[in-house]
């Protein structure tokens, strides 16, 4: 068998284009751009850390009110003085008390609508900025099919002058035309590459654009995008829509919660100026020298 040697340059070139025929673009969705905005962006981290805050103070304003157990020696006889008749140094007293504050119910009750109607405004704020984000990032995405759809139309047209231009080549060359008709196409043609490179730069911003709302670290990630722009073939009444938008948006029950939540912190404050009671009870045990004490107060 007769082997072919075979340069290595020309391996390594074989070996670079197969290579780069593996690594094409990856084109992003819409969908997958929502979802990746969704799990990076970092204010929607934060409005989401706001919910765990106020269901924390919703637990916090539900507790009641802890007792409180404290108990006490007086005239220990550590140092061995003895207490006698003839000694004043006692007797020793030990002592337990307890005490628990009695608070009203309606300061409680009060206390918990505030916190309640506090995590539902986060709730609302939070997917007040959930649509906000997704919005960004769809308007972002539909930017980037609309300046690839232009760069695609621009390159058709400049095939399409470069076609006329050869067209007007074979024309001169067969006495159809004049030389200046060939001029004024290939003039057509060269000034036609200066929007087609301003389409190319509003493409690569567009793009930049996109990676930026998608918080990725490398503005030029983002290659490619896939699908086509959406077209809606109907839409709703203009009074449907604004009833739908006031159904719907997050921000307006926001504040709407916002407002309810407001008065309730307004009636838990009148209630916290109606004052509480403190209710304690104690025992004390007396060792006298001839005998005991025991007594119990409230």
């Amino acid at each position: 068998m007769r082997r072919i040697a075979c340069p290595p340059w020309l391996l390594l070139a074989g070996i670079s284009a197969v290579l780069g025929a593996q690594e094409e673009p990856r084109k992003l969705t819409m969908e997958e751009a929502v979802a990746e905005a969704l799990r990076n962006n970092l204010p929607l981290m934060a409005e989401r850390l706001n919910i765990g805050l106020a269901e924390a103070r919703l637990v916090t304003a539900r507790l009641r009110p802890n007792p409180v157990f404290s108990g006490g020696a007086d005239h220990l006889d550590w140092i061995g003085t003895r207490f006698n008749e003839e000694n004043g140094g006692g007797p020793t007293e030990i002592s337990l008390r307890t005490d628990w504050l009695l608070e009203r119910p309606s300061k409680r009750r009060a206390r918990v609508d505030t916190a309640g109607l506090g995590r539902t405004v986060a709730e609302h704020q939070f997917l007040d900025a959930v649509r906000g984000l997704v919005l960004e990032t769809q308007n972002a995405f539909v930017d980037a099919q609309l300046a690839r759809d232009s760069l695609l139309l621009e390159r058709q047209n400049l095939a399409n002058l470069n076609r006329i231009v050869e067209i007007n080549e074979a024309r001169l060359r067969a006495g159809d035309i004049s030389r200046v008709e060939l001029i004024r196409s290939r003039l057509a043609a060269l000034q036609y590459r200066n929007s087609l490179r301003q389409a190319e730069l509003r493409l690569r911003n567009a793009l930049t654009a996109l990676a930026a709302v998608l918080s990725r670290r490398d503005p030029s990630s983002v290659e490619e995008v896939a699908g086509e722009i959406r077209r809606d073939d109907s839409a709703l009444p203009p009074a449907e829509l604004r009833a739908a938008a006031l159904a719907a948006r997050p921000d307006l029950s926001a504040l709407r919660g916002e407002l309810d939540r407001s008065a309730a912190e307004l009636r838990l404050q009148s209630e916290e100026a109606r004052p509480d009671y403190n209710l304690g009870a104690e025992y004390r045990r007396q060792q006298g020298v001839n005998g005991k004490g025991n007594s119990i107060g409230l």
